[in-house]
């Protein structure tokens, strides 16, 4: 059950935060590791699982248009403008 959903009368529960659980793996908390996170998108190595890790936490398909987007401009684009120089 969610923390914001309504509980049910006669049900204590209370809501803890635990930190990021993968945190150092796939994580977008500092600049740093978003720049890692973004290059290990565009080299497309491993990239599904991060997407799909984002979309089971923020529970929405919005992130996927951005991990798509990074896909196309970054792998097919900007990589291969890269090479061609």
């Amino acid at each position: 059950m969610d923390c914001f959903e309504q509980q049910p009368e006669g049900v204590n529960s209370t809501c803890m935060y635990y930190g990021n659980p993968i945190e150092g793996t796939y994580s977008f908390d500092n600049i740093l590791l978003s720049m890692m996170n973004i290059f290990q998108i565009i080299t497309l190595e491993g990239w599904t699982d991060m997407m799909y890790i984002v979309r089971n936490t923020e529970r929405t398909l919005v992130y996927d248009f951005f991990f798509i987007m990074c896909v196309v401009l970054g792998a097919f684009v900007i990589l291969n403008l890269m090479v061609a120089v």
